[in-house]
């Protein structure tokens, strides 16, 4: 029994005598070779994976500094493309989605700390191409759709109210809105509409109340307002705030987890 427990101990020093030196291997070449991982000055893992002729392969881990899986990456042989699953620190998905050429592309799916859909977002070389939709965190209700090219605002543009109906209906041209621009409220009913030339306002914009009601109109030359002398103080900042601030929504809180 003796002898069988001496043993044991014995593969385990000698495993482990191994295993300290094959990680963190470079070749004559100075290229990092088979498994290597990182801790930071409190001994918490930074990294752990595999590496070929200096470039990933197979699964790579990063951790956050108090020791959670921050990004799993799956490489192919190129060491350039993968696939990715990035995490909260309360270990729910932050995102999903691919690499080419160590470059966002096709689907993405990212999603808020609760765990619910945030946005859906395709992309083509690093760049946004095609459809990107915005999700109501609680409640994974459609709240925005926008179309890109080349990383550029092109195409239909629709927002949503938390209740389906649309709030919101415009298009860009290269980046710029152009032409007719229509907001709605909760109810359905028509609140404000108008039309962009070049990526400003421009001619006869008119509001409604909630109630279908016509409320005021205010006119547009390229941009500038013509009636001043017709609005009332909140009338003019109701048309500036709607005109100038696109109502965009904001891209998910993630980016650090990139870094």
């Amino acid at each position: 029994m003796l002898k069988r427990f001496f043993l044991f101990f014995l593969l385990i020093i000698l495993t482990c005598a191994v295993y300290s030196q094959t990680k963190n291997q470079r070749d004559a070449a100075g290229l990092k070779q088979g498994y290597w991982e990182a801790v930071d000055r409190s001994g918490m893992p930074v990294y752990r994976g595999y590496f070929k002729n200096d470039k990933p392969v197979g699964e790579m881990t990063r951790y956050f500094p108090t020791g959670e899986v921050r990004i799993i990456m799956h490489y192919d042989d190129t060491g350039v493309n993968a696939r990715a699953r990035l995490f909260w620190q309360n270990g729910r998905p932050a995102a999903i989605g691919i690499y080419i050429n160590t470059k966002r592309d096709s689907i993405w799916l990212f999603y808020a700390q609760n765990g619910k859909l945030s946005s859906r977002v395709e992309y083509s070389a690093g760049e946004k191409n095609g459809t990107e939709q915005k999700f109501f965190s609680d409640e994974n209700v459609l709240a925005e759709e926008i179309n890109w090219k080349n990383g550029i605002k092109h195409g239909a543009w629709k927002q949503y109210h938390a209740n389906e109906r649309l709030k919101l209906s415009a298009n860009y041209i290269n980046g710029a809105l152009e032409g007719a621009y229509v907001s709605f409220f909760p109810n359905g009913i028509k609140e404000l509409e108008g039309v962009y030339r070049n990526g400003v306002p421009d001619g006869e914009w008119i509001r409604h109340k909630d109630d279908g009601e016509y409320a005021i109109t205010i006119k547009y030359d390229k941009g500038t307002i013509t009636n001043m002398e017709d609005l009332e103080e909140a009338e003019y900042i109701f048309f500036r705030k709607a005109t100038e601030a696109e109502e965009y929504m904001p891209e998910p809180t993630i980016d650090d987890l990139f870094r």
